[in-house]
Order: structure tokens, then C-alpha cells, then sequence
């Protein structure tokens, strides 16, 4: 009854936007002001078809965070940029940042249902498939120009990882940075942060950018976890076990038609939730992740009608886990987990407009893996060894996109990808849009595609026994999606959305561990997720922005074991303020998420965190920037997965953050 009320309501909000649809003229762009002008280049996406078009004629619902939001309200990780968005939650639990969208949240799954992109190129990695969205994330906020969060399945245009959503990160050029820039920020927890960035153009055109930034935390200098409360475990008192160090080096080259981009990153963070039973406060328990890439790019116009996409890369990942168990009262046995995988690939794809109504765009990509090594083994004294695996896989696809302009009010989108998987024959993954422009002002989008993720080498041939066993005969698991969405400009600078959407999830990846304690990956259940998002955004021409969003999600035919940890009721809200007069802008975050729930059947309750921040030109090319995050010390947790004995994880309480900027033109 309670979700049959929620969806009539949410149809009748839909309605009721349609119904406000009033013809507007397009403002005069020769009016408006750089800031303004900016605010309409947020109004557009790159990554919807692999193309720059206007959010209204993309085939999906899309949400854009800009430079100046990221800066406005002291984002410092793309988690941080992620869970100020509509309809997407965020957990951390003090290893690694999850996402939860639409349904498919379950902590500890490395984030494979969602594909990130860094312009343009894929972050998940060949052993894990994991999409690193926190400070293991291995690109600079300060360099990034916007993110694109397109929603729904997106394995017609990028392939099996692209499950649920689609997160494209676009970010810098050198003529953005235009000279040197320099930073140093301070921050609760002993935290540090070095940055320094250039960006040159030269007069034969070669655009050249670098940046390199160091970071260091001691992490919170105590935490504690009632369900070690005892003596033997220090009576749930983690001491000095949650320290991190972070670095990050990026270089962009771009000359003619080419392009050349180059990012490492690299994360060593310490663990203090004594996860898969490790020993309880012990700081020698730790996690490393390195991420590296080299692309190159080639772009170009063929004539009048025609567009060439050609890219070639490189990639390596490294994970090293360090995990001390104890021995039965004997000395402990530091036990060392290792992946590393490496591949190289490339893709290419042609546009070609049939007529001015009709575009048709054809691409192909190939991937070589040529590590896919896991390794598990106990230091010495006893040396033994319990997984080494290594595997090569490759993969290939093709796919079509066919873009169909009926009459000015009418647009048909549809793409399909055939694709090649390690698990059984290629697949087939289809996806179409039907986008009616109602007025000037009103969009409407109804939306489906289907979906498959593959699983990864991990999930399929990671064991160490007695504990872990493989499963190498895992299959695919399968999303079918169906989204209806409303857009309307109330003005040029006061938009509102709202979408309906629907996913039947079926044979889900999940961990299970049977009566014996050993724990296996398998195609574990079906269940369908339905839920509702509406969002009101402006602009005043005075600068200020304001942003508010509601969405709310519910289950139906469950399977038992099926733990999202997703709340079912989100609420989120922005607002940024300048003072020109004080050279001053500010900027208030609130986040509201309602009940949660964990794998140990623990409600965790309703909680709303507030974040403030505020941005002071001393000069020209001088800037400070003060944040405070968490601004009512709100004792608070998250949901864990199911690698640890607690059900939630607490999280951190008030932090506060300087930053200095210094720019050289």
C-alpha cells in the first residue's frame, strides 16, 4: 500500500511538471554573463552517445556537477561529488567508499555494477573490476571540469561494466589552468595536502598539462567498535589504525587531432575494523592500491558529415593487502594478498550524419589482458602459498548507434552492442530512447535497455582454503531497465526533473557463506528495485545556485539475503552564496538519508549531515578556503559489508579543512 502511494504520487509530480510545459524563447547568449554562460555549458554531456549534445536530447537521465560546484562546496574526493547528486548513496567503511544507485548497493562489492570514465577512458581495472571512488580515486578534484553521472544501464555504447550507470569524469586543460598554480591545505585528524599544477599553450598550438599532488592523514586517533568491546581486544579501541597516504601525478597533451593522457595514482590506507577476522587494533593492517594509464587519442572531422574517434592505451593496476591473524595463542601470521593486472586495448568510432535528422554512429574496441595474476600466500615463518592464478583474457565488441530525428518534437534513439564475454557465447545488449520535446521548456524521456556484467576474475577464481572457495562456472548477471523522465526549464535558469524508473536484477553477484563458514561467490538471487527522483535546480542571475532533490526506493519479490544498504528516502540540498562585496562565496551542503540497513538485520537510523564552506579571494591570484565538514558532529554510521563483524561503521565527526591557493599567470 505504502509503495503503491509512492508511485502515485510521484506520477502525479510527473504530471504536474508536464502540465507547467510553456513555450520560452532561447535567451540571447550575447547577453549573458561568463557565469551564466557557464551554467548553460553545464546544461550539456559528452558521454550520453560519445558526443557533446544538450542533457534534453540525450537518452538518459543525466546529472552534471560542475568545476565551480566542486569548488563552491569543498568537494575533496568524487565520492564526495557523487553523494551530492540525486538518488545516489555513499558508504565508507574505512578502507574503501561504495556507491549505492537505484537498488544496487551492497557494501563491499567494489563498485563493478557502475563504469567510471576519465574523458572518456575506462577506470575499472582487469582483476576486480572494481571503480575506485574515494581517496583511492586517482585524479585531483582541483583538476576536474565537470562529472557526468548518466543513469540506467549503459552496455549498448560501453559494455558489461556499464550496469547500472555511467560516471564520466571530464577534466582540465591546459588554457583552464593558463600558468602555475600552487596549494597547500591543513585539516583535522593531522591531515596535509601539497598540490602543484601547470598548464601552457604554446603558438603552434601545443596545449601541455601537469599536476602532481601528496597528501597524508594520521586518520582518526581512536574508534570504537562495541563488538570488541572486551578486554583481550582493548575493550573496542582502535589506537592509531586509520592513517592513509595518497599521491597523484596527471599529464595531458594535446597537439592538432592527437591528444596524449597520462594518470597514476596511487593510495596505502590503513585498516581498523579488523575485517576478515584480522587482529583487532593492529595498525600493521593495511591495503595499497595503484592506478596507472597512458591514452592516446586521435580526433577529427571527415568532410561535413562524418567524425573519427581512434584511441589506444595502456593500463596497470596493483593491489597489496597486509592482514595479521592470530595463531590459537601463538604468534600471529601476517598473511599477504596480491593482485596486479595489466592490459592493452583500443576502440574506434565513426559518426556519420545521413541527413540533418538522422546520425548514425558505428564503433568497435578490443582488450587485451596480459596480467590477470591473484596471489595469496603467509610470510614466513610458514610460507605457504594458497592461491596463484594467472590468466590472459580478451575481449572484443561492436556496436551501433542509430539516432533519428522524427519531426522537431520527436527524437529516436537506439544502439545495441555485441559483445564477447570470458563466461559463454557473446551477448547481445540493446538499449532505445523515445524523447518528446512536449514545448520548448518540457522534455519527456522514456527509457529501456538491458544489461549484463560479467564477472570478474576475482569473483570467478579467487579461493584460499579452508575459508574461500572458487567458482569458475559463475554466470552473468542481468539487469533490464525502464526509466520515465520529465525535464522542464521553469525558466533559463530554474529547471526541475523527476524520473520513474523500474530494474528487474536477475542472478545478482553476490557472497555466501554456506554452514561451514566457507565463503564462494554465486549467482545468488533475483529481486525487481523501483523508485522515483525528482530535482529542482537554479541559477539567479546574481550568482546564487540552489539545488534540491528528493528520491525514494523500494524492493519487490526479494530474495532473503539480499542486504542493499541503500536508505530507502534520500534528501539533498545546496545552496551557494557569493559577497562580492566581501570577495567572498560560500556554500551549504545538507544530506538526509533515511533508515538503513545492515547484513546483521541492524536498522541503522535516519541521519542528516550538514557541510559548510566558505571561499575568500585575497587577491587577484591569491584564494583561502575553509571547510568544515560534518558541521553538527553528528555521531552516525554506515553499513559494512559482510567481510566484517560489525553491521555499521562509524563514522568520522566534525573536521574542519584550510586550503591556500596561490595562481601564477
Amino acid at each position: 500500500m505504502k509503495a503503491t502511494l509512492v508511485v502515485i504520487l510521484a506520477a502525479a509530480a510527473l504530471t504536474g511538471v508536464v502540465s507547467l510545459a510553456q513555450a520560452q524563447e532561447p535567451p540571447d547568449l550575447t547577453s549573458l554573463s561568463p557565469e551564466e554562460l557557464a551554467h548553460l555549458q553545464a546544461e550539456t554531456a559528452s558521454q550520453t552517445s560519445k558526443y557533446l549534445r544538450k542533457i534534453t536530447d540525450a537518452p538518459a537521465s543525466v546529472s552534471i556537477v560542475t568545476a565551480e560546484e566542486i569548488r563552491l562546496y569543498g568537494y575533496r574526493t568524487l565520492a564526495e561529488v557523487l553523494n551530492s547528486v540525486r538518488g545516489i548513496s555513499i558508504s565508507y567503511d574505512r578502507n574503501y567508499t561504495y556507491l549505492g544507485f537505484r537498488g544496487l548497493s551492497r557494501p563491499g562489492d567494489l563498485n563493478t555494477r557502475v563504469l567510471i570514465l576519465i574523458d572518456g577512458h575506462r577506470l575499472n581495472d582487469n582483476v576486480f573490476d572494481s571503480a575506485l571512488i574515494g581517496d583511492e580515486f586517482p585524479v585531483d578534484m582541483e583538476n576536474v571540469d565537470r562529472v557526468e553521472i548518466i543513469r540506467g544501464p549503459g552496455a549498448a555504447l560501453y559494455g558489461t561494466g556499464a550496469f547500472s550507470a555511467v560516471i564520466s569524469v571530464i577534466t582540465k586543460r591546459a588554457e583552464q589552468v593558463n600558468g602555475l598554480e600552487a596549494m597547500a591545505s591543513l585539516g583535522t585528524f593531522d591531515t596535509g595536502r601539497l598540490r602543484m599544477a601547470w598548464g601552457n599553450t604554446t603558438e603552434n598550438g601545443l596545449h601541455f598539462f601537469l599536476s602532481g599532488s601528496t597528501a597524508a592523514s594520521a586518520g582518526n586517533s581512536q574508534l570504537y567498535f562495541p563488538e570488541f568491546n572486551a578486554p583481550a581486544t582493548n575493550f573496542g579501541i582502535a589506537d592509531g589504525a586509520d592513517g592513509q597516504r595518497v599521491d597523484h601525478l596527471a599529464m595531458n597533451l594535446e597537439i592538432g587531432h592527437f591528444s596524449v593522457q597520462s594518470v597514476y595514482g596511487s593510495r596505502l590506507k590503513h585498516v581498523p575494523t579488523a575485517s576478515f577476522g584480522t587482529i583487532f587494533n593492529d595498525s600493521r593492517t593495511r591495503t595499497l592500491d595503484e592506478r596507472a594509464y597512458v591514452d592516446v587519442q586521435y580526433a577529427r572531422e571527415l568532410g561535413q558529415r562524418s567524425d573519427i574517434v581512434a584511441r589506444a592505451y595502456w593500463d596497470q593496476y596493483n593491489y597489496d593487502g597486509w592482514y595479521p591473524f592470530g595463531n590459537d595463542g601463538g604468534a600471529p601470521t601476517m598473511n599477504l594478498d596480491h593482485a596486479d593486472g595489466s592490459w592493452v586495448g583500443g576502440e574506434f568510432n565513426l559518426a556519420h550524419r545521413l541527413s540533418t535528422r538522422h546520425r548514425v554512429t558505428t564503433g568497435a574496441e578490443y582488450r587485451q589482458s596480459l596480467r590477470q595474476n591473484q596471489l595469496n600466500y603467509d610470510a614466513p615463518p610458514s610460507n605457504v602459498v594458497y592461491l596463484d592464478d594467472r590468466r590472459q583474457l580478451t575481449t572484443w565488441a561492436v556496436n551501433l548507434q542509430d539516432e533519428f530525428t522524427v519531426n522537431p518534437r520527436l527524437q529516436i534513439n537506439a544502439a545495441v552492442r555485441y559483445e564477447s564475454v570470458p563466461t559463454g557465447s557473446p551477448r547481445v545488449t540493446p538499449k532505445i530512447g523515445v524523447i518528446t520535446h512536449v514545448s520548448a521548456a518540457t522534455t519527456v524521456k522514456l527509457l529501456f535497455s538491458r544489461a549484463l556484467r560479467s564477472p570478474s576474475v576475482y569473483e570467478r577464481f579467487y579461493q584460499s582454503p579452508p575459508n574461500y572457495i572458487s567458482n569458475p562456472s559463475l554466470a552473468p548477471e542481468r539487469i533490464q531497465s525502464f526509466e520515465a523522465a520529465v525535464e522542464h526549464a521553469i525558466s533559463p535558469w530554474a529547471h526541475v526533473s523527476g524520473s520513474l524508473f523500474a530494474n528487474r536484477l536477475d542472478g545478482l553477484i553476490i557472497s555466501r557463506s554456506d554452514e561451514a563458514g566457507q565463503v564462494q561467490f554465486v549467482n545468488g538471487l533475483d529481486a525487481n528495485a523501483h523508485g522515483f527522483e525528482v530535482a529542482w535546480s537554479s541559477r539567479s542571475r546574481a550568482g546564487v545556485l540552489a539545488r534540491a532533490s528528493y528520491s525514494g526506493l523500494w524492493y519487490s519479490n526479494t530474495q532473503a539475503g539480499w542486504f542493499g544498504g541503500e536508505p530507502m528516502g534520500l534528501a539533498k540540498f545546496n545552496v551557494g552564496l557569493p559577497l562580492e562585496r566581501l570577495r567572498v562565496t560560500t556554500g551549504l551542503s545538507i544530506q538526509v538519508e533515511g533508515t538503513r540497513w545492515t547484513h546483521t538485520g541492524e536498522a541503522l537510523p535516519p541521519v542528516a549531515v550538514t557541510n559548510w564552506t566558505v571561499v575568500h579571494r585575497l587577491g587577484r591570484n591569491v584564494e583561502i578556503d575553509g571547510s568544515i565538514y560534518n558541521l553538527f558532529n553528528v555521531r552516525y554510521s554506515e553499513p559494512a559489508s559482510t567481510d566484517h563483524v560489525q553491521g555499521g561503521i562509524p563514522q568520522d565527526g566534525r573536521q574542519i579543512a584550510v586550503k591556500l591557493l596561490w595562481r601564477i599567470h
